[in-house]
C-alpha cells in the first residue's frame, strides 16, 4: 500500500488532489548499510518502506539501543521524545536494500487543509488511529519485555518479524529484547537443531 492510499482513506481527494500529493512525495532506494542520522531530516520527514527492512536507533554510553524493526508496508515511526533526548545519535539504519516513499509530512498537511480535503476531525482522527496503532505495538512490547523469559523474547520477535534472521545481527536483536547476544546466539542455536532433526 503507498502512503497516498492511507491519505485517501481519510481524505476527499480529486484526482488532481492526488497527483499533487504524489509529486510531493519522492521514492529512494537505501543500500543495505545506509544510515539517515541526526534528528533535522528525521523531523522533517516520515518515511514509509514499500519493501525492505530498517532499524531505528540511539547509541548511549558508546553502546547501541535498537529501539524499532520495520518491515514491508510499515511507517518508520520515531518519538519526538526520542528524537529530542537522543538528537545527536538517532538514527534509521536499512538492513537491506529498502525501498522507502519519503513524506514531507508538514508540506502534505498544510496541502490537505487548503485544499479542504480533510477536516480538523479527519486529521486529528487519522493522527489517532496511527498514534493508537503504534501505542498498541508499544504495550506488546513492553508486556514482552516486562513479563517474558528470554526464549519467550526471541520467539515473539522471530514471529512478529519472519525475516528478522536474516536481515538484523544477533547483537541488534539482543539489545531489541533486553538480553545479551550470547543468549541469542544459545536461542537461535536451538532453532537451528530442531529444523535438523
Amino acid at each position: 500500500m503507498h502512503p497516498v492510499d492511507h491519505i485517501k482513506s481519510l481524505a476527499r481527494l480529486t484526482p488532481e488532489s492526488e497527483e499533487k500529493l504524489l509529486s510531493m512525495m519522492r521514492g529512494h532506494t537505501f543500500r543495505k548499510g545506509d544510515v539517515l542520522q541526526g534528528v533535522g531530516g528525521l523531523l522533517s520527514f516520515t518515511f514509509f518502506i514499500t519493501s525492505g527492512c530498517a532499524r531505528v536507533f540511539f547509541t548511549a554510553n558508546g553502546k547501541e539501543h535498537t529501539i524499532s524493526f520495520n518491515f514491508d508496508d510499515q511507517f518508520i515511526f520515531i518519538s519526538r521524545e526520542l528524537l529530542l533526548s537522543h538528537a545527536e545519535s538517532i538514527a534509521v539504519e536499512f538492513l537491506e536494500p529498502t525501498t522507502v516513499v519519503i513524506i514531507p509530512h508538514l508540506k502534505v498537511k498544510d496541502f490537505l487543509t487548503a485544499e479542504k480535503a480533510v477536516t480538523d476531525v479527519e486529521g486529528l482522527l487519522f493522527m489517532n488511529t496511527a498514534l493508537l496503532e503504534h501505542c498498541t505495538f508499544i504495550e506488546e512490547r513492553l508486556r514482552i519485555l516486562q513479563s517474558c523469559n528470554a526464549a519467550e523474547r526471541f520467539r515473539w520477535v522471530t514471529t512478529r518479524y519472519p525475516r528478522i534472521l536474516q536481515t538484523a545481527t544477533l547483537t541488534q536483536i539482543a539489545s531489541y529484547i533486553g538480553v545479551t547476544k550470547e543468549t541469542v546466539y544459545r536461542l537461535k542455536g536451538k532453532i537451528s537443531n530442531r529444523s535438523k532433526e
